[in-house]
């Protein structure tokens, strides 16, 4: 009996020797999530001291992108940033004092300041990295060394094998880590951040980048390159369409492989563009296009498509109608529309004849009232042929609308392109006095849609 009680004993030392490391690394797992919920705060105030700096000088576009940060990092938990949101949604242009353009004579100081905030912030996150890695807490160490990495710099380790990251060495058994999981860009290691963080097999990259634009290519430099003198010559003709400035670069990315973009919609939870050979991803500023099996014409056509969505999600506060986006991507991109021959862009040509056709042997054109009920992503799964009917429609009523029809309903158009961009929801979403971009429409087009509908019927029949 004595020596079952020993083994009795013995058992429950054993067990709670075991036991006593998850617990230890579980309590230390809920103090770094204390810290994290602490910092955010501390980064968010940075963002408000920052905002209210510049809202003194006049600075309201670069003061409010201040004041959404601090709330968009706090979660919403910074009362402060909470209270200056809501104030500037309510009063509008009243809460400025005044409003100055930012420009390159008065950017210097503010750049400053903006440098001392990404500096302050890099130090405090490369704590919170250190202090979870001295606790063993390997996920979360990693996660926040690595978003202190300069995603566009390569990968150097030092003698003693620590990365340099922009507020301190990476210790070195995070560092051997980082580099282990590292993607190979122009031939060397670069962190997997960001869209290269969604690349799951993918282990080397080509790129070309310069301030405007990056592009990333799994086939070839010559391709990256290309496309990017492409892509550069496009992006200043959408920021004149819609008047615009392109407030994030964007990044084209080239996968040369059905299997390689299919894995990339799974990582990126975007399995909605399966049928499709490309997608425009506003939230991260990606366009990703699948190069497999099609010609170097189809290959531009889709990117410069893809790209101009970009382009309409930077301009408006809310999404535009599918017919609208697509109207617009195709006015760019779609097949007849443009010439390249790897350094002169010609934009804004007519839709490829054989296009135009699909609207005349499938019968006149959807009446508008039909059209903007249709979803053309679910047309591209189920009906191809129809799904090119409805590019080209989309096409022609933007084509139309907007440069060609009677001056009194490109009057309207222009009103309600104006009010669009005015129509700004609250962050986060929810049940707001504010008409979506298709009630704007009905709004500015009302007792129109009869003669949009002929109007565009009589405008087909002569091109």
């Amino acid at each position: 009996m004595h020596t079952l009680r020993l083994l009795s004993f013995a058992a429950t030392f054993w067990l709670l020797a075991l036991l006593a490391p998850l617990a230890a690394a579980r309590d230390a797992r809920a103090e770094y999530q204390i810290k994290l919920e602490a910092l955010e705060l501390e980064i968010a105030q940075r963002h408000v001291d920052l905002g209210l700096w510049c809202r003194d000088r006049g600075f309201a576009e670069a003061a409010r992108e201040h004041f959404l940060k601090a709330f968009e990092v706090s979660r919403g938990r910074h009362a402060h940033a909470s209270s200056i949101k809501s104030l500037m949604e309510r009063i509008g242009d009243d809460f400025w004092k005044k409003q100055v353009e930012l420009t390159d004579a008065r950017r210097k100081p503010y750049d400053k300041q903006v440098e001392k905030l990404e500096r302050e912030n890099a130090a405090a996150r490369f704590d919170l990295a250190s202090w979870a890695n001295e606790r063993g807490l390997e996920s979360e160490a990693l996660a926040g060394f690595r978003a202190l990495l300069d995603p566009q710099a390569p990968l150097v380790a030092n003698a003693k094998g620590q990365l340099q990251s922009s507020a301190g060495q990476i210790p070195a058994a995070c560092s051997a880590k980082i580099l282990a999981e590292a993607i190979s860009i122009n031939g060397k290691p670069h962190v997997r951040y960001g869209v290269c963080a969604l690349l799951a097999g993918v282990d080397a990259l080509f790129q070309a980048r310069s301030d405007a634009l990056v592009v990333l290519s799994t086939g070839s430099l010559a391709q990256a390159e290309e496309f990017h003198r492409l892509g550069s010559a496009l992006l200043p003709a959408l920021e004149k369409e819609l008047s615009l400035r392109f407030e994030r670069r964007p990044t084209l990315l080239l996968l040369d492989s059905r299997e390689a973009y299919e894995r990339y919609l799974v990582e990126a939870d975007r399995q909605q563009y399966r049928s499709a050979g490309g997608f425009a991803d506003p939230s991260r500023a990606v366009t990703v296009v699948c190069t497999a099996d099609k010609s170097v014409h189809e290959a531009h056509s889709l990117a410069l498509h893809e790209l101009s969505h970009l382009a309409d999600a930077a301009a408006f506060p809310q999404s535009m109608p599918n017919w609208f986006r697509e109207g617009f991507a195709e006015r760019f991109g779609g097949p007849g529309t443009f010439s390249w021959d790897g350094t002169q862009l010609t934009l804004r040509g007519d839709l490829d004849s054989e296009r135009l056709a699909t609207l005349r042997s499938g019968g006149k054109p959807w009446p508008i009232a039909e059209l903007v009920r249709i979803d053309p992503l679910s047309l591209w799964g189920s009906d191809r042929e129809q799904a090119k009917r409805y590019y080209a429609q989309a096409w022609a009523l933007y084509r139309w609308l907007s440069s060609e029809a009677p001056s009194s309903l490109r009057v309207r158009w222009d009103a309600w392109i104006v009010s669009c961009k005015g129509a700004k929801r609250g962050f986060p979403p929810g049940p707001q006095p504010v008409p979506t971009p298709d009630e704007l429409f009905r709004k500015h087009f009302e007792g129109a849609l009869a003669e949009i509908d002929a109007g565009l019927v009589q405008w087909l029949e002569v091109r």
